[in-house]
């Protein structure tokens, strides 16, 4: 057996002390890895607990998912409760203002450093309303984003009250939308509106002067053309001394250009007098039989030299029309004479009226002329504008009068059209009001046609002429011819004052205007002829109907075209005294 020596012993128990520390300190180690473990576990547990509960819990995933949807929306939400502190808030509203959530959650949403000072107030009493009437209240707020002081945000916002089954406010839902943008361009917007109207206004002002300046022409244009046509007609008629065949053929052509281009003129007026506003529109209560059976009368002639079947169809029901009937006539009588013009020999032409709704009747004419192609329907009714070359040579024509027709209707609140097919026809149509009202500002210069002109200077010994005629200026150009022919004159604004001066005397000459307000021109002249004294009186018809064929049929003595001069004047004259009438 070994003996130990003493210092042998020492070292051996040291070394066994030192063991069992190690052995204490890897147990301690192993004791704190064991309780972190089943630390872990124990965390472990408990999440997985709460997971199943969660997914057990529709309410909080309903939840969990709202405040995923609620990060995702563009608006700016927030979710106060019923004292103003901020409860949940959207990251879209933290962005927008650059705060953080801490900032806004557990604080009064008018307290949050983003609302301009000046509006806190309405803000507070804003929440108040919401909170005490259950009623949303929306406004819109400037303010400057923390940070952003130079960039001015404009929001819509909106406060929605949230209620209980009681209908009590529980919560307040905050919504906010970034305008700004559409704000600016609202603001351009009512910018370049802004300059649109002041071109406007400076364009309608132009075309307002120019044709002011056009509608007051009227004489200045006029007269130099009278006055060629006037000479130019006196050395047709030979009266200045005898010409050859030749001369005259030139003549001829002479006075028929002269009438295209007057013609020309008389429809740019009225166009220029109604863009300046100075057509004069009389509203009455008419016959449309009555009126459609004198235009016609007007045109029968052309009808009758083309062997032109003629119908006309009116719907029953159709009474009570109050409106201008000498602008009707107009209308009428430009739709009509285009039909007779287009329509071939042994044609149809159609003219219907019926009602169009309760309040507006539709006046339509159709033919069986050459009709319109496709290409061509959007430049009917439009000023200066002629289909084809070609065909303004073959059909004479200024290529106004359907503009003009245009701008009559629509004055009055109506409308026209037309259908057409190439090679069977075309239907022109005007819709125009049962009651019209319109009433357009006369020219200072314009007598009222309503009152007779019974005032002028009589000269003994003189004889007598009767002008019966409705348009102010027509009127004076006559007075004028007739007073240096040594007439004295008497007016007749209607057909209606015309008989009634006939039956009070004779005169020596009377001027009959075809068109007239109330009565057909022929209608007037059937009864002069019928009983007066003025049954064997020379009558000089004065019409815009250019057609020789227009008098046929009619005991009259002579048919001047507007505007008269006061060569045509003596002229004239002359040829009453010299011959019987015309037929």
């Amino acid at each position: 057996m070994e003996l130990l020596l003493p210092e042998d012993t020492e070292n051996t128990q040291t070394t066994r002390l030192a063991e069992v520390a190690a052995l204490r300190e890897q147990l301690a180690l192993a004791e704190a890895k064991a309780t972190r473990a089943k630390a872990a576990q124990r965390d472990l547990h408990e999440q997985l607990t709460a997971a199943r509960a969660f997914q057990n819990d529709p309410l909080r995933l309903r939840e969990q998912q709202a405040l995923l949807i609620l990060n995702e929306m563009y608006q700016f939400v927030a979710l106060l409760d019923t004292h103003g502190n901020e409860l949940e808030t959207n990251q879209t509203s933290l962005d927008a203002v650059g705060l953080r959530r801490e900032d806004c959650i557990g604080h009064l949403f008018w307290e949050i450093p983003v609302w301009p000072h000046s509006i806190l107030k309405d803000l507070q009493a804003s929440f108040q309303h919401v909170i005490t009437t259950g009623e949303f209240m929306r406004f819109e707020v400037e303010f400057f984003a923390p940070g952003k002081e130079l960039e001015l945000l404009t929001t819509d916002i909106t406060l929605k009250p949230i209620l209980n089954t009681q209908g009590e406010v529980t919560f307040v839902v905050l919504e906010g939308r970034d305008i700004t943008q559409s704000k600016w361009a609202e603001a351009e917007i009512v910018r370049k509106n802004e300059e649109l109207e002041v071109q406007s206004r400076r364009v309608q002002e132009a075309n307002r002067l120019k044709s002011e300046f056009l509608a007051n022409m009227s004489h200045e244009l006029r007269t130099p053309l009278n006055a060629i046509m006037g000479f130019t007609q006196l050395i047709y008629n030979e009266d200045a001394g005898p010409i050859s065949e030749e001369q005259k053929e030139y003549l001829g052509d002479i006075l028929s250009s002269s009438q295209h281009l007057l013609q020309l003129i008389n429809d740019v007026l009225d166009l220029a007098k109604v863009e300046a506003g100075k057509m004069t529109f009389s509203p009455e209560e008419i016959d449309l039989n009555q009126l459609v059976g004198e235009v016609r009368d007007i045109l029968r002639p052309l009808i009758n030299s083309k062997n032109i079947h003629f119908e006309t169809e009116f719907d029953t029901t159709l009474n009570g029309v109050v409106i201008d009937p000498a602008k009707l006539k107009q209308v009428l009588y430009n739709y009509l004479s285009n039909a007779i013009k287009f329509t071939p020999e042994e044609g149809q032409v159609t003219i219907r009226l019926r009602a169009e709704g309760e309040d507006a009747f539709r006046l339509e004419v159709e033919d069986t002329g050459i009709g319109i192609q496709p290409e061509n329907l959007g430049r009917l009714f439009v000023e200066f504008q002629q289909l084809d070359a070609g065909m303004t040579k073959q059909y004479q024509g200024t290529g106004l009068g359907l503009a003009l027709t245009r701008r009559i209707v629509e004055a009055q609140g109506g409308k026209v059209g037309v259908h057409s097919t190439p090679g069977q026809g075309s239907t022109f149509f005007a819709i125009l009001p049962r009651i019209a009202t319109v009433m357009v500002e006369r020219d200072d210069d314009e007598e009222d046609v309503a009152k007779p002109m019974l005032s002028l200077p009589e000269r003994p010994d003189a004889p007598s002429v009767l002008i019966v005629e409705d348009e102010p200026k027509d009127r004076r150009q006559l007075i004028q011819a007739f007073t240096q022919a040594g007439y004295n004159v008497e007016v007749a604004a209607t057909g209606t004052q015309a008989l009634a001066q006939c039956r009070q005397r004779s005169f020596d000459v009377i001027t009959l205007d075809l068109l007239l307000p109330d009565l057909s021109g022929w209608e007037v002249l059937r009864a002069i002829r019928g009983e007066g004294p003025n049954r064997e009186v020379p009558v000089i018809v004065v019409t815009l109907v250019t057609e020789k064929e227009v008098g046929l049929g009619f005991p009259i003595q002579d048919v001047l075209n507007k505007p008269v001069t006061l060569e045509q004047v003596f002229s004239s004259l002359e040829r009453v005294k010299k011959g019987p009438p015309v037929v």
